[in-house]
């Protein structure tokens, strides 16, 4: 991903690790919507270098990559229902007296 903050280019890859029961679950929330695990921001590069970034830029990052999973999740869901539409109905089976 890309983020751009005060003239300076940040690239970076996130991983989203849903909660899975075995641990505490983390809640991430973004623009008032709760994502459900927790976002790990790697590979940080600043103008092209791999360089450490402060925790303002980091949070920002944590936010772009939230806001990227949430985005995602509603176009698996519309995907979903999309199919769930286009598959033909079968007739109900209507009881045939003897």
């Amino acid at each position: 991903m890309l983020l751009r903050h005060r003239n300076t280019a940040y690239h970076f890859a996130y991983d989203f690790a849903p909660n899975d029961g075995t641990d505490e679950p983390v809640v991430t929330v973004v623009d008032g919507h709760e994502l459900d695990g927790q976002i790990l921001v790697t590979n940080i590069r600043v103008n092209g270098r791999l360089r450490p970034v402060t925790v303002e830029v980091l949070a920002l990052m944590e936010q772009a990559a939230a806001r990227e999973e949430l985005e995602q999740g509603r176009l698996e869901l519309a995907r979903s229902l999309r199919r769930q539409s286009l598959q033909p109905r079968k007739a109900p089976v209507s009881p045939r007296s003897k």
